[in-house]
């Protein structure tokens, strides 16, 4: 008999499997998938390591999740930049002064039309830019995108999107400014297998709930009941794939927030690692959001409106009164979050087991 069923081999199940079995838990995780890793999986390929589901950069100010993460893999360090391209023209990103010389044609500190500001209670995403940045940079860089990305106008969505984009009043360009920021110089794959190194790990399989004394889910809370009070909204992504001969974009990555194409980002993957930079072919991915397609079919961004996030309040309510339950991750916390926050999550699960 098992201490612990864990639906999920993704980050959040992965990190709990691994506290627990250190512990002297007994371990098994299960998942639909036919790898490890959930969407941060990626796979060695010509030299190359190709993110399968859009790329994952590890980035994060949290010592004990640095020192977990170092357990199970050696890491090459990545500071992430990007580019935008607009109507043909590629822009530094995220917004900072070269983004500004380059629209306005001012390079000076304090000339810039950039703004801190905290959203103010109820203030959408497009209310929020036009307050902060102004018409012109939400144009160019915010308005199409945010509705290429979630499918609606952003007059419908959070200002706690928008304040999660950098914007710099300096020549940094860099997206993140965390103290550790890094990929796992034998990728992904190999990290998760690490991870999970003598734990039963069933693929291809959801799993029975039976026999088990606690239950850890890390799949989409409103899955976990049956979708009684209706589905949670997501959006995904349709990928397309193909391999180049030398380089293709010349950047990992570069976002797309133009009306005049339908997709939001390429990625060409050897730049996430500077010792794969010099591969002589390149793989490179289109992404293009989507309410669901064949590729993949499974929920990867929620959508927080306030109509969704108050549907979700009733799933945690009822997932509040279960008993050896545990529900967390991107999907059972119906939140977008960076990878460093989903670990110190499962962290913070098995303190909370711990403490019972």
């Amino acid at each position: 008999m098992y201490d612990f069923l864990i639906v999920g081999a993704g980050l959040y199940g992965a990190t709990f499997a691994r506290l627990a079995t250190d512990a002297g838990a007994k371990c098994l995780v299960v998942d639909k998938r036919p790898h490890v890793g959930g969407l941060c999986y990626s796979e060695r390929r010509e030299g190359i390591d190709c993110h399968r589901y859009g790329p994952h950069i590890f980035h994060t100010s949290d010592p004990e999740v640095w020192a977990f993460v170092n357990r199970f893999a050696d890491w090459d360090q990545y500071h992430h930049t990007a580019k935008a391209k607009v109507d043909g023209t590629f822009y530094s990103w995220p917004l900072n002064l070269m983004t500004m010389g380059q629209v306005f044609g001012i390079w000076e500190t304090g000339r810039v039309a950039m703004r801190d500001f905290e959203p103010e209670p109820g203030e959408t995403f497009e209310a929020f830019c036009l307050r902060t940045i102004g018409p012109t940079l939400y144009g160019m860089f915010y308005k199409h995108y945010t509705r290429k990305m979630w499918g609606i106008h952003p007059r419908r969505l959070p200002a706690s999107i928008a304040a999660r984009l950098p914007v710099r009043h300096t020549f940094d360009d860099r997206y993140f400014r965390d103290r550790w920021q890094a990929v796992p110089a034998d990728g992904w794959g190999t990290f998760f297998e690490r991870l999970l190194s003598g734990i039963p790990v069933w693929l291809n399989s959801d799993g029975l709930m039976a026999g088990t004394k606690w239950v850890v889910w890390s799949g989409s809370i409103d899955g976990f009941f049956g979708c009684k009070h209706g589905r949670l909204p997501y959006r995904t992504l349709k990928i397309q794939s193909k391999w180049v001969d030398g380089d293709y974009q010349g950047a990992a990555w570069v976002t797309h927030p133009g009306k005049d194409v339908p997709y939001t980002r390429t990625v060409e993957h050897k730049f996430l690692n500077i010792r794969q930079a010099d591969s002589g072919r390149s793989f490179v991915t289109i992404e293009t959001p989507a309410a669901k397609c064949t590729f993949l079919p499974e929920p990867m961004y929620p959508i927080p409106t306030q109509e969704n996030l108050a549907l979700y309040q009733k799933y945690r309510e009822e997932a509040g009164k279960l008993e050896n339950v545990v529900i967390g991750g991107r999907l059972g916390s119906y939140r977008y979050q960076n990878m460093d926050a989903t670990i110190r999550e499962a962290m913070d699960a098995w303190k909370n087991y711990r403490e019972l």
